[in-house]
């Protein structure tokens, strides 16, 4: 399964891929960084509307609005302002 990229591992920079282009969201607060790479199962639609959120977990940064292809290992259950924002984890293949 395909997994499009939008944060990388290491960052603490949010960006959002909307409308074609990659966006910065916002600025995390220092000295958090993202753990692993995070993104979204392209052509999926979840209850908040959004697509269904992937964390690839590996050990290298992936580049923000690449693919990779992964396999999924599990799903964090979350919930957010909006209700249910499960995360689904997943590994390179």
């Amino acid at each position: 399964m395909d997994i499009f990229i939008e944060i990388s591992k290491g960052t603490s920079i949010k960006y959002e891929y909307k409308e074609g282009k990659l966006k910065v969201d916002r600025f995390l607060n220092v000295p958090f960084a993202y753990p692993f790479n995070y993104g979204y199962i392209p052509n999926t639609i979840c209850d908040d509307g959004d697509e269904i959120d992937a964390v690839v977990i590996c050990e290298q940064p992936l580049h923000p609005c690449s693919y990779i292809k992964c396999k999924p290992i599990g799903v964090l259950k979350t919930v957010d302002e909006a209700g249910e924002d499960n995360k689904f984890i997943f590994v390179p293949d």
